[in-house]
């Protein structure tokens, strides 16, 4: 009798993993890192009507970098950070870090991100071509989020 609840037990368990319609639970930091590694554009949580700016995020190997076009400036704002892929068999995190705009008041008119605000940890709620959503709650408890199509 014991061991019927055992196969039973397993066969739940192999029925429930199979059953997900997305395994991104069960992938692996490689895997979720390499299909992390292209460039991705941010969609701004107000959308701009005129499609002013255009936030371009490519992860490579470890490093952002961050491409910010305004088409009222001639030059292309660029910073780097670094990020790193955390897998667990529950969750996935996505951690930023070593952003800095210094001297620069903000990184886009609608976005209003600051450094201290995205360099940080966040929750890997989504990546799956062609999207890329990542979440994370600030130092005041409200939920942030990072919105991205693959370009």
């Amino acid at each position: 009798m014991k061991h019927l609840f055992y196969t039973l037990g397993l066969f739940l368990l192999i029925c429930t993993i199979s059953g997900c319609d997305n395994n991104d639970l069960l992938l692996s930091e490689k895997k979720l890192n390499r299909n992390i590694q292209r460039t991705w554009k941010f969609v701004l949580p107000t959308p701009s009507s005129d499609g002013q700016t255009v936030e371009l995020w490519t992860f490579k190997d470890g490093t952002v970098t961050l491409k910010i076009k305004e088409k009222s400036l001639v030059d292309t704002i660029t910073f780097l950070g670094k990020y790193s892929v955390d897998a667990r068999f529950s969750k996935a995190y996505v951690s930023l870090s070593d952003f800095a705009f210094t001297g620069v008041n903000y990184l886009t008119p609608n976005s209003q991100v600051t450094e201290l605000a995205l360099n940080r940890r966040w929750d890997l709620v989504e990546l799956d071509n062609p999207v890329l959503y990542l979440a994370s709650t600030n130092d005041k408890g409200t939920l942030q989020s990072l919105e991205f199509v693959e370009k």
